[in-house]
């Protein structure tokens, strides 16, 4: 559905087109930006449950409210199955704005600002004291998931030239730095009927939630082309960051970018 939604924008832009010269240009322009947002995994292992200080997965279902809930729905004890939750994000859409300032008529300053919200799920397993009946010891495993929400807001700024020609549609490359910042929205957990909040509640600062940011090189590129007196770009953008709470190691998150400049 997201890209879906991304993909029918673009055609009405295509569709819309009415010429193919590339006028000059100098000075600011601003403009609009969405597209689809494929976050790395290796961040979504943050919220396997492991990572929490205050609380983990396993010693929320060692509280008492917790085991007696879900021992009472199995009618069984039961013990966390010694296995890590592969956790995963799904795509999303990313929307924001834009600055184009032209040094000269290919080549522009650009300052970009996106807000993205990103879900995250997983799967975990307990397994229960007595094995099922004509089955081995083991065999008796019972699955539950755990649920991340985040919102994550980029600041990224550049250089960004264009290739101009004679073609219809003008290459376009960019390069620059993304800062991003993240913040836990909702980190839960459910199995059986029973669910549960982890706690981010930190005593010497106040705060109930979570935060951290990352940084690195970014890397764009796509075509663009005239609609009226506006230039859409459509392309790629890849942001190769670390992020602050996850030792700093580097992935890629990657987008499909639809931008509109005015």
């Amino acid at each position: 559905m997201v890209m879906k939604s991304f993909f029918v924008i673009c055609l009405v832009c295509v569709s819309f087109s009415l010429s193919s010269q590339t006028s000059s240009k100098q000075g600011l322009y601003w403009g609009v930006r969405i597209g689809g947002y494929f976050a790395h995994a290796k961040e979504a292992d943050f919220y396997n449950g492991l990572h929490s200080e205050q609380s983990t997965l396993s010693s929320l279902l060692e509280q008492e409210y917790y085991y007696d809930a879900i021992a009472e729905y199995f009618n069984d004890d039961f013990s966390l199955y010694n296995q890590t939750p592969i956790m995963k994000y799904n795509p999303t859409v990313s929307v924001g704005g834009l600055l184009h300032y032209y040094i000269s008529s290919p080549t522009a300053v650009y300052v970009h600002a996106s807000l993205v919200q990103l879900q995250s799920k997983g799967v975990f397993q307990i397994q229960l004291a007595s094995p099922l009946q004509g089955t081995q010891f083991g065999d008796n495993v019972q699955q539950g998931s755990i649920h991340g929400k985040e919102q994550r807001f980029m600041f990224d700024f550049g250089l960004q030239h264009s290739f101009i020609g004679s073609r219809s549609y003008t290459p376009y490359l960019y390069g620059g730095v993304s800062i991003l910042s993240m913040q836990v929205v909702d980190h839960t957990f459910s199995i059986a009927n029973v669910e549960g909040s982890f706690s981010y509640y930190n005593e010497q600062s106040g705060n109930s939630y979570f935060s951290s940011f990352a940084y690195g090189p970014q890397l764009g590129c796509g075509m663009h082309f005239p609609v009226q007196k506006r230039t859409v770009f459509i392309g790629a953008e890849f942001d190769y960051v670390a992020f602050q709470h996850m030792q700093k190691d580097f992935s890629l998150q990657t987008k499909i970018m639809c931008k509109v400049e005015m």
